[in-house]
C-alpha cells in the first residue's frame, strides 16, 4: 500500500514539474531561428563556391 501512495506522489511531481517548466514555444522559435540562421549562411557560402572564376 505504501508502495502505491509513493508512485502516486511520484507521479504528481512529475505532472508538477512539467507545468513548472512552461510553455516552450519561446525555445522553439529561437530554435527554428538558429536553424534558418544556419542555413542560410551555408546557402550563401554555396553560392559563393559555385559563382567564382
Amino acid at each position: 500500500m505504501a508502495k502505491a501512495a509513493l508512485q502516486n506522489d511520484t507521479e504528481k511531481k512529475k505532472w508538477k514539474d512539467a507545468e513548472e517548466s512552461g510553455n516552450l514555444k519561446g525555445t522553439f522559435v529561437a530554435v527554428m531561428t538558429m536553424g534558418v540562421l544556419i542555413i542560410a549562411a551555408w546557402l550563401g557560402v554555396f553560392q559563393l563556391f559555385l559563382n567564382r572564376p
